[in-house]
């Protein structure tokens, strides 16, 4: 399978990640902050489309694009 070099996913499977998409439409429109909370959620597949890379977790039911997510925890690393 040829692989495009410029395009290297952000997130691979088995990590931990953390919900940050609070102010994007559809996460607003959708409640994705009240399925997601603040904790970390590991992923457990990733389709990949030609413009989007889309994660599936294994608490939370559905795919959801990677752009609402981070490996640091919302807020910063640091408590303030």
């Amino acid at each position: 399978m040829d692989r495009d070099p410029h395009r290297i996913p952000r997130f691979e499977n088995g990590e931990s990640v953390y919900f940050t998409g609070q102010g994007y439409y559809y996460p607003k429109k959708y409640n994705y902050a009240e399925k997601f909370g603040e904790g970390q959620h590991v992923i457990t597949s990733q389709l990949k489309t030609c413009c989007n890379v889309l994660l599936r977790f294994s608490d939370v039911a559905g795919l959801y694009p990677q752009e609402y997510f981070s490996k640091q925890p919302p807020g910063g690393v640091y408590p303030s």
